[in-house]
């Protein structure tokens, strides 16, 4: 319960986003830690500043003398993508196999001693205790961080499992477009006696098998070659490089300003974080089209990394949509976030006078 309250209490301070490295890790970081059973005040539990060769993580949790965790903390505003490397080469050099890595607003799992080539793959977990529900984000952290679960050996199985059901989803769907493009590149039986049957059922005509065959090999060829861009597509890709580096030259329309609230079809939504709109703009789509709202974001891509999702792992800063399974990556900037927003709002049917965010300059 204590946990509980104080995760509850952080998720609405504002204050933290004005931390510095020190205040993030007395009053959030050490602060959770002590709730999760371990003693901040023993070094052979929670020792601070620990040497790993030429360089030192913020803390090492230890029990009976051995390292089990490294925590290691940035300041509240530090995007953590930028430090993921440093955590697990430390972990990975002294052997420690669960690592953290925050800003005391999300906290990134990895398993620093699993196989993978690039540091995504050892994530197995995030958590952002503004945005998550506090129930679940208290259940985590005792999963992975308490220290009872530490000593048993359970937080680290638990983290292996985890792992492993998000390394399998990962290579099936890696591996789904390989296999369909073998079936439809070198047909056989089933796949042309079920395309020779329907041709037939729908225009009363039996087509060779041969026919079926050059089909799907041609189709193949037509959706590789579809997939390449045009040249058309590459100087539009270098004329919005350009328009983003001369915006980027001045200063945006929502930079250094601080949300307040958001107008959404004329009804006023209080908000605190450029974030918290994106987040009240999928709850408020959701609300008016709950059937359709799935098939709907899911179709939207960002350039780089998906917009909505199921798995928070693969995304920078996941936030949760009411009423749904779905997650909604927030790491942009006020500009982008408004960007977004906007679209949402069009592909529910609104126009952009029907949405509007209220924002002061920020002191």
């Amino acid at each position: 319960m204590k946990l509980l309250h104080c995760l509850r209490e952080l998720g609405t301070d504002d204050r933290i986003s004005e931390y510095n490295e020190d205040q993030t890790k007395q009053a959030i970081v050490l602060r959770i830690l002590s709730l999760l059973g371990w003693n901040c005040y023993d070094v052979n539990e929670v020792f601070p500043e620990f040497n790993v060769g030429k360089g030192r993580v913020d803390y090492s949790l230890r029990i009976n003398g051995h390292d089990k965790v490294f925590v290691e903390v940035k300041k509240s505003t530090s995007d953590l993508e930028d430090h993921q490397s440093q955590i697990l080469e430390y972990s990975f050099r002294m052997g420690v196999g669960l690592a953290i890595l925050t800003n005391g607003i999300t906290w990134w799992f990895y398993l620093p001693l699993s196989e993978g080539s690039f540091e995504e793959r050892r994530k197995f977990y995030a958590i952002d205790i503004r945005q998550q529900d506090p129930a679940d984000v208290a259940r985590r952290f005792k999963d992975f961080l308490s220290r009872d679960n530490v000593e048993s050996g359970g937080a680290i199985e638990e983290a292996r499992a985890i792992y492993r059901s998000q390394q399998r989803e990962y290579k099936v769907k890696q591996t789904i477009p390989k296999a369909w493009h073998a079936i439809i590149s070198e047909p056989d039986e089933l796949l042309t006696d079920l395309l020779v049957d329907r041709t037939e059922e729908m225009c009363g005509y039996k087509p060779g098998r041969e026919t079926i065959r050059r089909f799907l090999v041609n189709r193949t060829t037509q959706d590789s070659i579809s997939q390449l861009p045009c040249s058309s597509e590459l100087e539009g890709a270098s004329h919005r490089r350009q328009v983003k580096q001369q915006k980027d030259r001045t200063r945006s329309g929502y930079t250094f300003k601080k949300p307040s609230s958001v107008l959404l079809d004329g009804r006023n939504y209080p908000v605190k974080h450029w974030s918290d709109i994106l987040v009240e703009v999928c709850n408020f789509a959701h609300s008016i089209d709950p059937a359709g709202f799935e098939g709907k974001v899911l179709g939207i891509k960002g350039l780089k990394r998906p917009l909505f999702g199921r798995n928070p792992v693969e995304m920078k800063s996941p936030k949760t949509i009411r009423g749904t399974d779905l997650y909604v990556e927030s790491n942009w900037s006020a500009e982008n976030m408004v960007s977004k927003c906007r679209q949402i709002m069009r592909l529910f049917g609104f126009m952009d006078s029907q949405f509007e965010v209220i924002s002061s300059d920020i002191d």
